[in-house]
């Protein structure tokens, strides 16, 4: 799949949906790294990290969503 926009979003995971942006990229990428997420300023604790696509044609297919633990 090539995209054409794609953002890295996270959320606490704490009972609320409120999602904080990390990134946003206009570079069309296939097959390989979509980008990365430092964090050194953000807590220890549960998370969710999610992917938001919008397609070649303008289309925003479901969002990947993973939970990720981080610690320092």
């Amino acid at each position: 799949m090539i995209t054409s926009d794609y953002k890295f979003e996270f959320c606490s995971g704490k009972g609320t949906d409120e999602w904080h942006h990390i990134q946003s990229y206009e570079t069309p990428v296939a097959d390989g790294l979509l980008g990365t997420w430092n964090i050194p300023d953000i807590p220890p604790g549960s998370y969710r990290f999610r992917l938001v696509v919008v397609d070649k044609t303008g289309n925003y297919p479901e969002p990947c969503e993973v939970q990720v633990i981080i610690e320092h």
